[in-house]
């Protein structure tokens, strides 16, 4: 099977897509489980859930911490591209699949792993991941020219702000109903 960059960079695309609007999918989540009969027992399994997708919303951010330092390097490299400076660039890609990583890792050890949203992002995921992984085994060659470097860092911005946007709306909701009782 001939390696075609381009499929590798639509995966990558339609995969970070939809992690983008993951955090949306998992505020749906919160809302499916609105507190009826506002009893203890109910504001405390929905205080779990806010908890639980926190911990996915971290894992969000830790790309988002990342971001200046892969920025100023792609910055760097993209003048001036040596053997070295495309060793650096793949050890971002290498940081970008732990994070996937963490991500997958705080969806799974939630209650609701099983739910259909939750199934589809897991998947995503690791689509994701593979799609990153086989960015890491092109050859070095491949790299001079900049669009392999320019795809794994075009996106990052908006999957790691989605993360920041995620953890705020769920400190509001874990407040409206701190307050509300």
């Amino acid at each position: 099977m001939e390696f075609k960059l381009s499929d590798l960079i639509r995966e990558i695309r339609i995969s970070i897509d939809y992690l983008i609007h993951l955090p949306n999918t998992l505020n749906q989540l919160i809302s499916d489980f609105q507190c009826e009969s506002h009893s203890r027992k109910e504001r405390v399994r929905k205080q779990k859930i806010i908890v639980e997708l926190r911990e996915v919303g971290k894992s969000l951010i830790q790309v988002y911490i990342a971001k200046n330092d892969i920025y100023s390097s792609f910055e760097d490299w993209r003048y001036s591209a040596s053997v070295e400076d495309i060793e650096v660039v793949k050890e971002q890609i290498s940081y970008i699949i732990v994070c996937l990583d963490d991500i997958e890792s705080a969806l799974v050890e939630t209650s609701f792993n099983t739910v259909e949203s939750v199934v589809k992002a897991l998947n995503h995921i690791k689509v994701c991941k593979n799609a990153y992984g086989r960015l890491l085994k092109i050859p070095n060659s491949e790299y001079l020219d900049g669009s392999v470097a320019d795809v794994a860092y075009q996106r990052v911005k908006e999957l790691s702000d989605a993360g920041v946007t995620f953890v705020k709306e769920l400190d509001s909701q874990r407040k409206l109903l701190d307050y509300t009782y």
